[in-house]
């Protein structure tokens, strides 16, 4: 039978879940504080990584289903690119696992029978320069590196408004402003939002991204950790010379996007640091966790000073004619961190209709097309797959000391707690 449901945030999760809920006939209510997309997902940006390798089989299967949406579903063609992508392994000591994670990521694929055959194990910089020309100014010398192109990205905002209007077509109701900022939940089937008006449904699912510790008590099973991204803008002449490099990842340099077609900026993300900003825990006085600050609030929050070095060491050896731009559109972008990267999607204990959906750990984007299916599952009890269920569930223990992500090797700045000397951009 058809049932009320009430979302609490429109990002990735909320939005997909909402469009998936719509298409089986149900009643939909998304609420945000703001509308579309939503300045506190962390998908509100230029754009994102769409790739299908995982060192765990559950997620690179996922990945690859997902992947066919982007190509071939009509809603997503047109906000995907497929640039394909080269990924620099690490070369210090300290970073081998991230090598273990890319080694078997692509076993992974072939295992689960994606044609591997066009995949590039590439060994000099001189390599990359001879396959893509803007590239051959680099100054990599002597790499570990694979060159897939049969992935890309998403075209992050543009691809949460194209949800975000198929989901009103179907009939699911937005809301957004002090009407649609939740402040409370007030049991099990009810929620009271800034305006003071209080909304009732059979369903509710939290999926507030790294804001949800804001409204549930998720006993340490999520840290809000900041990545710090910039960009550049380049000419039209520019544009020429480099619209068809594709994506350049590096967990110890950083990583960058091909520039986009219609403002010409080219998007960049650093590795060098993360942020955190430790605060009192909402349910618990005696406790404190990281939960996000935005923009909206903190207009000086750009990154850290120093990190103009390494975006100028990331283009210098890449892209050397680019390296003395100014930086522009600077920002933290807030993710939901887990201790093993897995999403956290379930029920929350004694709410018996209220659920979470939020853990993204940095790398839930680029399931737009199909995590919803699988949450709305969860929701009405009617996911039949253990294997999902038990690395979605709501965690009892949770070790920090042991994340599992790279992420975990960084420094992370607490911007409740230093003093920083921010980038300030002319």
């Amino acid at each position: 039978m058809p049932e009320t449901f009430l979302i609490v945030g429109c990002g990735v999760f909320g939005l997909s879940t909402a469009l998936e809920l719509a298409k089986q006939g149900h009643k939909v209510t998304a609420l945000d504080l703001y509308p579309i997309p939503s300045k506190w997902s962390a998908a509100n940006d230029l754009n994102k990584i769409i790739r299908t390798e995982y060192s765990d089989k559950f997620y690179a299967q996922l990945a690859v289903e997902a992947l066919k949406s982007w190509e071939n579903d009509p809603l997503y063609q047109d906000v995907y690119t497929k640039s394909g992508r080269i990924t620099l392994s690490p070369s210090s000591i300290e970073n081998q696992h991230r090598l273990r994670f890319e080694d078997q990521g692509f076993e992974n694929l072939k295992e689960l029978g994606v044609d591997v055959s066009d995949i590039k194990h590439l060994t000099t910089g001189e390599e990359i320069g001879l396959m893509f020309p803007g590239f051959k100014d680099n100054e990599l010398g002597s790499i570990n590196a694979r060159y897939n192109p049969n992935t890309g990205y998403g075209h992050a905002s543009k691809s949460l408004i194209k949800v975000y209007e198929e989901s009103k077509r179907l009939g699911v109701q937005f809301i957004f402003g002090s009407q649609g900022h939740v402040k409370e939940i007030i049991n099990q089937n009810s929620i009271k939002v800034e305006s003071g008006e209080v909304y009732t449904v059979d369903k509710i699912l939290i999926s507030a991204g790294a804001s949800t510790g804001f409204l549930i008590n998720l006993q340490n099973q999520i840290k809000a950790t900041g990545l710090f991204v910039t960009h550049i803008q380049l000419t039209s002449e520019e544009y020429e010379k480099y619209k068809s490099i594709p994506i350049f990842f590096s967990a110890e340099l950083g990583y960058f996007f091909p520039p986009d077609p219609i403002n010409h900026q080219l998007k960049i993300a650093m590795t060098f640091s993360d942020a955190r900003n430790s605060i009192q825990d909402p349910f618990d006085s005696s406790n404190r966790q990281s939960l996000p600050r935005y923009r909206e609030e903190y207009q000086n929050d750009t990154f850290p000073k120093d990190g103009e070095y390494h975006v100028k060491l990331l283009l210098k050896k890449l892209l050397p004619e680019l390296q003395n731009h100014d930086l522009i559109k600077s920002k933290v972008c807030w993710i939901s961190d887990t201790t093993d990267s897995n999403f956290l999607i379930d029920k929350v204990p004694g709410l018996e209709n209220v659920f979470v959906a939020c853990g993204d750990s940095g790398h839930g984007y680029k399931f737009l097309p199909n995590i919803g299916k699988y949450i709305s599952g969860i929701i009405q009890g009617t996911e039949k797959d253990q294997v999902l269920k038990d690395k979605w569930a709501w965690r009892s223990t949770n070790d920090w000391s042991k994340q599992l992500s790279s992420r975990a090797k960084r420094p992370q700045i607490d911007l409740n707690n230093s003093i920083i000397d921010w980038y300030i951009e002319k």
